[in-house]
């Protein structure tokens, strides 16, 4: 159908669009309404990058530090409590015991709802909508990730972990949306 009409930019009955990504959600709109009215630009005119960026970097900051300050205290809590010296010892007892995964999905939550709470914060203007972008990558990066714990942890985590993780950011940006409702 394309080959066929020909869109290019500045042709009969076409805008010109400013890039390829305008161009192409142009062509989809006037061919299919796939881009839902308001196409990249409506998109564009919601998306606060910083925001995103804010909210991705600050979730992803927050796990690496709880959860590697979670890991060094149980670390020193299970060396003292079960005399372990090594550190294959302490990997077989915090692989097999459930409770440890279940403080994991604690933090991990913590700091899912912190990524969705800055990145709503951050944004200018729609502060849902960055919040709700930030949720998909945290979850695109959950899943993504996973390939890397294939032996480590259990599928009930990971399952957990991919359905909560979007959930927690868009309660956090959706905090920051009713306090400004509210204030």
């Amino acid at each position: 159908y394309l080959a066929r009409k020909k869109f290019l930019p500045g042709e009969r009955g076409l805008p010109r669009f400013g890039n390829d990504a305008e161009m192409l959600a142009g062509i989809l709109e006037q061919t299919t309404g796939l881009c839902g009215g308001g196409g990249v630009s409506s998109i564009r005119s919601k998306l606060d990058v910083k925001a995103v960026l804010i909210g991705c970097f600050g979730g992803l900051v927050a796990d690496l530090v709880l959860g590697f300050s979670t890991g060094i205290v149980i670390a020193f809590i299970l060396r003292n409590k079960y005399n372990i010296h090594s550190p294959e010892e302490m990997n077989a007892i915090l692989h097999g015991s459930t409770a440890y995964f279940i403080l994991l999905l604690v933090v991990s939550g913590f700091t899912s709802i912190l990524a969705g709470f800055l990145a709503a914060k951050a944004a200018k203007k729609e502060p849902l909508f960055n919040g709700t972008v930030v949720a998909g990558i945290s979850c695109l990066l959950t899943i993504a990730l996973f390939p890397m714990e294939i032996e480590v942890s259990p599928l009930w985590y990971k399952i957990v972990a991919i359905i909560s993780t979007p959930i927690l950011t868009y309660i956090g940006a959706l905090i920051v949306v009713r306090k400004k409702a509210i204030g």
